[in-house]
């Protein structure tokens, strides 16, 4: 059984809920603590954040009362894995002497819907064969795309949400503006180096997805749509589609 509760925010001094927390862990195998820094969603908005770009901070511990909530809980003396979720380093010595493991998750950054979407659909499409005009490559790239458009938008979405209190529609409106070109142009950057990868590099010889060159050349792919996403993000950010950070 997984039991929940969240013993303080990631921001603010209130303790009030940290005794619930500790009570669930008594009643627990084990304990999974998630702590770690609110980001500004790209530098969009910097209510409660305490991370982000362009967002700095007098101190590199723990916001809030995160450490005191890991302290009340080792108390309990029941196993506990600290899951830093983070877009910077932190100073937590006390987490490093006490926790029984550590888990760093970074921030993604802003192509995480991209990159979420090529890892999704490459993975699916190697088990479950999508083929458009008949080619299952063309059939790969138009998932990823769609994956890719379907998850970005959403990530858009939450961020104009939290940011303007607008209608879904209209924030819906807004977040495929600001994704389906930015998304475009990394996708043509993207495919068009696997296009070079598949009918040039390798035409002679297959390249099966659970290889390490794969993904190398994947890993290329995306440096590839960076360099073709930028001058279009900066042309949505002149034209006011997008913001700058």
């Amino acid at each position: 059984m997984i039991r929940h509760a969240e013993g303080c925010d990631w921001w603010s001094q209130d303790k009030s809920h940290i005794a619930e927390a500790v009570e669930v862990v008594r009643n627990s195998d084990i304990a999974v603590v998630a702590v770690g820094t609110r980001s500004t969603y790209l530098g969009r908005s910097p209510k409660y954040s305490t991370a982000g770009e362009g967002f700095d901070l007098s101190s590199l511990e723990l916001p809030g009362v995160q450490e005191e909530l890991l302290k009340e809980i080792k108390k309990t003396g029941k196993p506990m894995i600290v899951v830093l979720i983070a877009g910077k380093p932190l100073a937590m010595p006390w987490v490093k002497e006490n926790a029984d493991a550590v888990l760093v998750q970074w921030y993604a950054g802003e192509q995480q819907g991209c990159t979420l979407a090529d890892i999704i659909g490459e993975w699916f499409t190697n088990y479950v064969p999508v083929t458009v005009a008949g080619s299952q490559l063309f059939g790969n790239w138009v998932l990823d795309f769609i994956l890719a458009l379907i998850i970005g938008v959403y990530f858009q979405f939450y961020a104009i949400r939290e940011m303007e209190k607008i209608s879904v529609g209209n924030a819906l409106a807004r977040a495929f503006k600001a994704d389906f070109f930015s998304l475009l142009s990394w996708q043509v950057g993207m495919y068009g180096w696997m296009a070079i990868v598949y009918f040039v590099l390798f035409i002679n010889e297959p390249l099966p997805k659970d290889t390490w060159i794969f993904w190398f050349m994947m890993q290329l792919a995306m440096l590839f749509g960076f360099f073709c996403a930028y001058p279009m993000n900066a042309l949505l950010i002149k034209l006011g589609i997008k913001k700058g950070m």
